[in-house]
């Protein structure tokens, strides 16, 4: 890690086209009147005021020129406050069209983890009523693809009979295989049965 300079920044915007990445890393990074000026590797230059970050508002402003850039301009670094940030959050903060993509690249992710959980649930012939310490309408919003803790999934794994690693091991398992698992469990439910609520309900 170096402190930024002129001369590191020919090297690090090569190194970022090199590997195809020049819109993920910082070229070069600048305090001036207050606010922080940070110049991607593919030109495009952030100006951030530091009360629009939490974790750069925390910098008392006598500390906020003293920060070093990673060599590869992965991130940039305040070590006494110890704050690190990357250009993604620099990005997420000011680039509409990124955030956007974040946000659709978190959702999707969180959407799949959802279908695993309930995936894994059925291939353990369990209902969602049978997750105990969490109601049913807990446990469909984690299968649309609601946002959870640690703690909860440690309910899940017990109500499954797995350690929190093991639980997510599998989870894993799922997710690597894809779709297929998901949609071959799904397949496995009887034709003459619903998922209403997380009981199966028989059509009469």
């Amino acid at each position: 890690m170096t402190r930024n300079s002129d001369k590191d920044v020919p090297k690090r915007v090569l190194t970022a086209w090199s590997l195809g990445c020049p819109d993920q890393l910082i070229a070069t990074a600048q305090v001036v009147d207050g606010e922080l000026f940070v110049m991607a590797c593919d030109h495009t230059l952030f100006r951030v005021g530091f009360e629009e970050m939490p974790a750069l508002n925390r910098i008392p402003k006598e500390q906020r020129s003293s920060f070093t850039l990673s060599s590869e301009g992965s991130y940039i670094h305040w070590p006494e406050a110890d704050v690190h940030i990357d250009l993604d959050a620099v990005r997420y903060l000011k680039d509409d069209m990124w955030r956007e993509k974040k946000d659709r690249e978190r959702l999707m992710s969180d959407i799949r983890f959802g279908e695993a959980v309930a995936a894994f649930r059925k291939q353990c012939g369990l209902k969602q009523a049978d997750i105990h310490g969490l109601s049913e309408r807990q446990v469909r919003r984690i299968e649309k693809g609601g946002r959870t803790k640690v703690d909860t999934l440690g309910i899940l794994a017990r109500s499954h009979g797995f350690s929190l690693k093991a639980y997510l091991d599998k989870i894993a398992e799922i997710l690597s295989e894809g779709g297929e698992v998901i949609s071959r469990v799904s397949n496995s439910i009887p034709q003459d049965t619903i998922d209403l609520s997380g009981g199966r309900y028989d059509q009469k």
